[in-house]
């Protein structure tokens, strides 16, 4: 019976974290950056710090006085980017004043977080993995194309609007103030590379045929980088939900 409301609570908490990240995204889109960007770093400065234990033996022959400093800088150039790139996806993608694509979006990675957290939990019982370090290093690729799927198919859907070349036109010289905003230029960054993903199917259904070409603008889109983002929150949500239910390692 213990064990039982655990679990309860467990998946209570999960459910509230989703919704708690996903609206925040949506309401403080410029705070969110920077805590995910901070939450990244930190991260980096955790596991980077660790994997360097067992990375010595595999890139050096023999004991190096420079092999420390080397994967110290490559572990922090690599986080960094890491960090900046989560940062800069998550003002791309959640700022802007269309409230109802900012909306669309938010549903998308909420779906995303949810199932990811439920597929790296299903791991961490079934195979033993450890949930922070398979978030980082592992899953920021397979997350940021769950969520880019998720875009093509709003797209398809018609949740989300494909601007044209003429609208586009139109947005920049007769909507766009002389003076934009921060919301206006993300707005307008996602008119153009939402626009961008759309023109690279048709030419991959042209050039490869009707059915690669959804596949050719997952891949290819600039979505996938909210990928580092969609896992952060996986491994934070995971390491709360496992305290619940007493499953820690």
């Amino acid at each position: 019976m213990r064990q039982v409301i655990l679990n309860i609570l467990g998946i209570v908490a999960e459910i509230i974290m989703i919704v708690s990240i996903s609206c925040s995204l949506l309401v403080y889109p410029w705070w969110m950056a920077v805590v995910t960007t901070i939450l990244i770093i930190f991260f980096c400065c955790i596991l980077e710090c660790s994997r360097q234990k067992h990375e010595d033996s595999f890139y050096f022959v023999d004991e190096s006085r420079f092999r420390l400093f080397l994967l110290s800088l490559t572990g922090v150039t690599e986080g960094s980017a890491r960090a900046l790139a989560a940062g800069i996806a998550v003002l791309l993608t959640f700022s802007g004043n269309d409230k109802e694509r900012t909306f669309v979006l938010a549903c998308i990675f909420a779906f995303c977080l949810f199932l990811g957290t439920g597929l790296l939990r299903r791991g961490f019982y079934k195979y033993g993995m450890r949930p922070l370090r398979w978030s980082y290093f592992r899953l920021s690729f397979p997350l940021g194309l769950m969520f880019s799927s998720g875009v093509h198919i709003a797209t398809e859907l018609d949740f989300l609007a494909v601007a044209s070349l003429k609208n586009l036109a139109g947005y920049f010289f007769l909507d766009l103030s002389p003076r934009p905003t921060i919301q206006q230029m993300s707005d307008l960054a996602f008119k153009i590379r939402h626009t961008i993903d759309a023109l690279i199917a048709d030419v991959s259904g042209n050039l490869l045929g009707q059915i690669y070409a959804p596949f050719v603008a997952i891949l290819v889109s600039i979505n996938i980088l909210i990928g580092f983002v969609l896992a952060a929150y996986v491994a934070i949500i995971l390491e709360v939900v496992l305290f619940f239910e007493g499953g820690r390692r």
